[in-house]
């Protein structure tokens, strides 16, 4: 599935960008107020030890909009752009119903959603749903 990425505008493939690495894929929009909430936390979290690999997805907003906020939050992470609406080939893929949501993506290729919290507030959140995921 092709995706743009946010800072560059180039175009990329999401499963060459997250294969034989466990990665933490979180999508979300600018306009979510939980998403502007859970971003710094997961930048919390990409910065410290032990952690895996974060790759944001903005989907159902303007691209310029994702930029804006990132920037307003000081969020620096990998960041893909799957289109302004509901419809692109990630949210598709995903399956997602809700935003935010994330996903821990298995360095062989599992997709194990994380359901609980809905949304993370603290970087040991974040931490315990990786750690269940990859058990």
């Amino acid at each position: 599935m092709q995706v743009t990425c946010l800072a560059t505008g180039t175009t990329t493939r999401l499963g060459a960008t997250v294969v034989g690495v466990p990665t933490l894929v979180n999508v979300w929009a600018s306009w979510c107020q939980p998403c502007t909430t859970e971003l710094p936390v997961l930048a919390e979290y990409a910065a410290g030890p032990g952690a895996i690999r974060v790759l944001l997805v903005q989907t159902a907003s303007p691209q310029i909009d994702g930029l804006n906020l990132l920037a307003r939050l000081r969020v620096r992470l990998p960041t893909v752009f799957d289109g302004p609406s509901s419809t692109g080939p990630a949210h598709k893929a995903l399956q997602v119903t809700t935003l935010p949501s994330s996903y821990v993506i298995t360095a062989d290729g599992q997709i194990r959603p994380v359901r609980t919290p809905p949304t993370f507030h603290t970087v040991d959140e974040v931490r315990q749903a990786v750690a269940a995921a990859l058990s």
